[in-house]
């Protein structure tokens, strides 16, 4: 028969909607930023500094450092360019993730049929997916008729 209405209001107030979490958004600067100071960038910062210092302190013959520095520092910035290249990726891989799930869904509630939004779905629903519809929850499959899964999204 399912759940009833009152009980899936109390869980879903409990347990919260069915949807991915909001992660706070910050700006490409801040992130970008935060690439060209991690720790190991830091190292390589200070490695830098301390090649400038030295051609400043003895600048003839000291040019090998100077282009050093220079060296370090180009590296630093394509290291912080390329990981935040792949992180801009993978975050909107995760926001191609929010369009994966349905915005309705039909489930079995006090013993009817009943399309309802899919984040309102709490853990006990039993719901019903037909061939081609998307899946709107990690759902436990209770029987199926050939069931196929296509995971290409997840696993690429």
């Amino acid at each position: 028969t399912g759940l009833y209405n009152d009980a899936a209001a109390r869980r879903n107030q409990e347990e919260g909607d069915n949807k991915l979490p909001e992660k706070e958004k910050v700006p490409g600067w801040i992130r970008f930023l935060k690439e060209i100071t991690n720790w190991f960038a830091i190292l390589l910062w200070v490695g830098s500094i301390l090649c400038i210092v030295t051609y400043v302190v003895q600048p003839s013959g000291n040019l090998p450092n100077l282009y050093l520095a220079f060296v370090l520092i180009i590296v630093i910035f394509i290291t912080g360019i390329i990981t935040f290249s792949q992180q801009a990726q993978s975050e909107a891989l995760m926001e191609g993730f929010k369009n994966m799930l349905p915005s309705s869904t039909k489930c079995i509630r006090e013993g009817k049929l009943t399309q309802i939004p899919a984040e309102k779905l709490v853990r006990g629903d039993i719901v019903e997916v037909i061939s081609g519809e998307k899946v709107p929850a990690d759902i436990r499959i209770l029987s199926s008729i050939e069931m196929k899964v296509d995971n290409s999204p997840l696993t690429g």
